[in-house]
């Protein structure tokens, strides 16, 4: 990916980034004026280093989108950035990287929500045989005695064998 794209894309994000740490900064103002803390002087309030931080990114941001236009003219620089940025997604989206995105989800998923919310190995049973049948391993019936099978010997290896703690 061209420098002049990178930081095109990456303005951007931290404009829309910059704008949102703005509006909670004003928000966490609003809250802070009111009961219990009534804390009105909003330069003294929690939302005010948000604020500011939330304006300098938006300041710095914009330097970075004008200079990732230097040297051009605005319109045509746009058109350009567009243009480069449409080849790079085509390139870039390729079926392994949609596919280790899609991994990561499902390891997202597993970490922060199936631990937290099911007893250890109901959750990894259950993330195996999604992760076996995202990664196509066989027949769905190999998947769940595949995902059984790790998931005892996890179990019988490190809370018996090892009298390691599992999560509850």
């Amino acid at each position: 990916m061209e420098k002049k794209l990178k930081d095109f894309i990456f303005s951007i994000i931290l404009i829309v980034v910059g704008t949102y740490v703005v509006c909670e900064g004003l928000h966490i103002y609003r809250t802070a004026a009111k009961r219990p803390y009534n804390i009105t002087v909003f330069t003294v309030s929690p939302g005010f280093l948000p604020f500011i931080l939330g304006i300098a990114l938006i300041f710095t941001s914009v330097l970075l989108l004008v200079s990732s236009f230097k040297g051009e003219k605005f319109k045509e620089a746009l058109s350009a950035r567009k243009t480069e940025f449409k080849n790079w997604t085509e390139t870039a989206f390729n079926k392994d990287v949609l596919n280790m995105g899609i991994g990561a989800v499902i390891m997202f998923i597993y970490s922060f929500f199936l631990v937290e919310f099911l007893p250890f190995w109901a959750a990894s049973l259950i993330f195996l045989i999604v992760m076996y049948l995202f990664l196509k391993i066989g027949k769905v019936w190999k998947a769940i005695a595949l995902a059984v099978l790790i998931v005892g010997l996890i179990i019988l290896l490190f809370k018996y064998g090892f009298g390691a703690a599992l999560p509850e």
